[in-house]
């Protein structure tokens, strides 16, 4: 007689398939190897008796309980740093310094390193960060950035603009007059409007490709009504418009930007 062979089927599979979905439906991301990975470890940490509650507590939950975010801040990626995409933020340096007083928003800014980098790359400019993460967010208003070995968020300052952010014994801080002209909020692209209007330049980097294609498409619906007819919208430099519909492309020193057409 042959063996039985053991079951290869995963006991957890239906439970994730509901976390997935409701992490699609509430937050936009897609079910890709990345955040099935991610799940998979969470799944992990917790004896298998209790990850059911755990679920159905999560899923029962509102967008800013604790119950939901035990869920959904693990299956987030924060990667960030000080002037990441140095050709675009020239493009956006040299867009916005015709504008007197432009504003800003940078929509999943993670932990704030874009933001206050728009800060200081346009003097006058009042800037909007919002992320997904009340954690995230709660480190972006914080603002106090450590340096550290590898990816770090000082990993790589172009010398062209290293003097405008002063590091002192590895920790940089904002100035107060600094401090004035940034702000952060918890935004959902995938879910709630824009959260201002008239918008001189939207920052979306490296966002969208966590996003399913439907999820992606109200985001960047939500991010043009935020911006002024003209404005501009700067994605991830391998992302591209879902719909591309409205948008001119504007291209300088390798970057690519959308703007905003209409009235």
């Amino acid at each position: 007689m042959m063996p039985a062979l053991a079951s290869t089927s995963d006991p957890d599979a239906a439970l994730k398939e509901r976390l997935l979905s409701a992490l699609a439906s509430r937050a936009g991301l897609a079910p890709r190897d990345g955040l099935r990975a991610r799940l998979d470890d969470e799944l992990a940490r917790r004896p298998p008796a209790a990850r059911l509650v755990w679920a159905d507590a999560a899923l029962a939950a509102g967008p800013r309980d604790p119950a939901w975010l035990s869920l959904l801040e693990p299956m987030l990626v924060h990667e960030t740093y000080f002037f990441r995409h140095v050709a675009q933020l020239a493009l956006l340096e040299q867009q916005l310094s015709a504008i007197g007083r432009p504003e800003v928003w940078c929509a999943a800014c993670a932990t704030g390193e874009e933001a206050w980098t728009v800060a200081l790359l346009a003097p006058n400019a009042a800037v909007l960060g919002s992320d997904l993460s009340p954690e995230a967010i709660a480190t972006a208003n914080a603002a106090r950035y450590v340096g550290m070995a590898g990816l770090g968020p000082f990993r790589d300052i172009p010398a062209r603009w290293a003097t405008r952010l002063p590091i002192a014994n590895g920790v940089w801080e904002p100035s107060a007059p600094l401090r004035q002209r940034v702000r952060f909020r918890p935004h959902n692209l995938a879910t709630e409007p824009p959260p201002m209007r008239h918008a001189d330049a939207v920052l979306c980097r490296n966002a969208m490709l966590y996003l399913t294609r439907e999820a992606a498409a109200r985001a960047e619906e939500t991010m043009r009504q935020a911006l002024r007819p003209g404005g501009l919208l700067l994605l991830g430099p391998s992302e591209r418009l879902v719909n591309p519909a409205g948008w001119a492309v504007v291209e300088a020193g390798g970057a690519v930007a959308f703007r905003r057409g209409g009235s």
